[in-house]
């Protein structure tokens, strides 16, 4: 029988054999052959040869799924520019290797903390190979893998999505956030949406550009209406650098055609979550914007922060929270006073509130309305979460009967408030009757060190436990004004 010998040495082979720069071996009296200079040129495999020229001629003639041999499509996908046209790469290119190499190469400095981490290479059974672009629920599932992770505090799931769909989704935010208004192609602009649209669930711009002529913004309403997928919305109107001469108030403002473009984008969408940031929206401005969400049926978060809403803002959002079952709200450095502050206790005190997280911080609220948001806490069978940091607020008998019998609250903020050591002693002796409090932010309240440090010790002793009732019986009614309950007689429009 003849004996086959291999005419060929694998490169692994010829890499151990390598000597590294620097490194000799003069005691030894065995000398390694140095194959550095002759294996320099070895050829490529047909093989390898093959793979190349697939990827440079991928963009032209585009094949994946026709490469039978898993180890063969590892290789063209490690080699494949990460360039190409994303209307080629999207509807074939399901592997969540190639995505993350393509997403780092063009956001290195963007550290994901909320994408799928998986195995390197992942490829559909030939059951499954062939997927329409226009895929449905079913096929969005496959291909971003999404697992849901409720919290166990507010009760919004959260989700973690593959690389393709953060690749995606950076890829229209990055667009629209350096988009000029005179640019704006109605078109191009359908063709983006028809690309990104069905693997785009959470759409966050931190800024839009504004037209030099009128000061108006690209129409944002066409955009969501394009996202049918969509189900987060964060969006600023400001733009971020722009320089002192080019400087005006429409740039922090939005105007009112941004507004009704806003509006109508909501209107043909059903979001979960509603992020207007830092962008001077006021009354008037936020009036619209309600009337389309008061069309949603599965409103989770809603957060104006950074906004101008004012007393009148946030009564007009009181009332319509009262209509909806949102779980989120968060409306921090609105300038909500006494009047605001009150609307939002009386939200509170319904027993059918589903709020379990509300941010009010940095907010001038003041003593009355601040200790009337906690007294109404003790009637709300929901809220865990509740930050009142930077109120001015100087609280007095009701933060005693909200940590004696309060059965829901898990996380309470009040750093930066005129708190001082004899309502702090309070706390400290309140906690031994609360059963579920699991942390207390008293930074800069004028409470001594030793004092705060009892009470977060106290705090981590506290254990899990359903013993206290919800409410006493002898429990009295928190004292709102009758122009205050007033407020929630009509419409949030009036």
């Amino acid at each position: 029988m003849k004996e086959i010998f291999p005419n060929t040495i694998n490169i692994n082979t010829i890499k151990c054999y390598q000597i590294k720069d620097g490194f000799s071996c003069t005691k030894s009296r065995i000398k390694c052959q140095n194959f550095g200079e002759w294996c320099r040129d070895l050829p490529k495999t047909l093989k390898e040869l093959s793979i190349q020229s697939i990827s440079d001629n991928w963009e032209d003639n585009p094949l994946l799924d026709e490469i039978c041999s898993p180890e063969d499509r590892c290789i063209l996908l490690n080699i494949l520019p990460t360039n190409l046209p994303l209307c080629i790469t999207v509807p074939i290119i399901n592997d969540n290797f190639y995505w993350k190499k393509s997403a780092l190469e063009r956001w290195p400095h963007l550290m994901p903390t909320n994408v799928t981490e998986c195995d390197m290479f992942t490829f559909p059974s030939k059951a499954i190979e062939k997927k329409s672009f226009d895929c449905d629920d079913e096929n969005i599932s496959d291909t971003s893998l999404y697992t849901e992770n409720s919290s166990e505090k507010t009760g919004v799931f959260t989700e973690t999505k593959s690389w393709k769909q953060y690749y995606l989704e950076n890829h229209i935010k990055e667009y629209l956030e350096k988009l000029q208004p005179e640019e704006y192609d109605p078109e191009e602009m359908k063709k983006i949406c028809d690309i990104c649209g069905p693997f785009v669930k959470s759409l966050q711009i931190e800024e839009l550009r504004r037209a030099d002529k009128d000061g108006c913004r690209i129409p944002i309403g066409s955009v969501l209406s394009g996202l049918p997928k969509l189900q987060e919305l964060s969006i600023c109107f400001k733009e971020k650098y722009i320089g002192f001469e080019n400087f005006n108030w429409s740039v922090i403002h939005p105007s009112a055609r941004d507004i009704k473009n806003l509006a109508k984008g909501l209107e043909k969408t059903k979001l979960l979550t509603v992020r207007i940031l830092n962008s001077g929206l006021e009354r008037n401005e936020c009036i619209p914007i309600l009337n389309s969400l008061r069309k949603y049926d599965n409103l989770n978060i809603l957060d104006f922060s950074y906004c101008s809403l004012g007393n009148e803002g946030t009564i007009s959002l009181c009332r319509f929270i009262r209509e909806m079952s949102v779980k989120e709200l968060s409306l921090i450095d609105n300038n909500i006073g006494d009047e605001g502050a009150e609307a939002i206790a009386f939200v509170l005190h319904n027993h059918e509130c589903t709020l379990r997280y509300l941010n009010v911080r940095m907010n001038p609220i003041g003593s009355r309305s601040g200790n009337l948001i906690l007294e109404s806490v003790l009637f709300n069978r929901n809220l865990k979460i509740l930050d009142l940091s930077a109120c001015n607020i100087g609280f007095q008998e009701a933060i005693g009967k909200v940590l004696r019998k309060s059965s829901s609250l898990q996380e309470l903020y009040l750093s930066n408030n005129p708190i001082g050591n004899e309502v702090g002693n309070v706390i400290l002796n309140c906690l031994n009757f609360n059963k579920t409090l699991r942390k207390i932010d008293l930074r800069m309240c004028n409470i001594h060190s030793e004092l705060q440090h009892k009470i977060n010790e106290k705090i981590k002793g506290v254990a899990e436990s359903s013993i206290l009732k919800f409410l006493e019986e002898d429990e009295s009614e928190p004292e709102f004004s009758d122009k205050c309950r007033k407020h929630f007689e009509g419409s949030f429009e009036e």
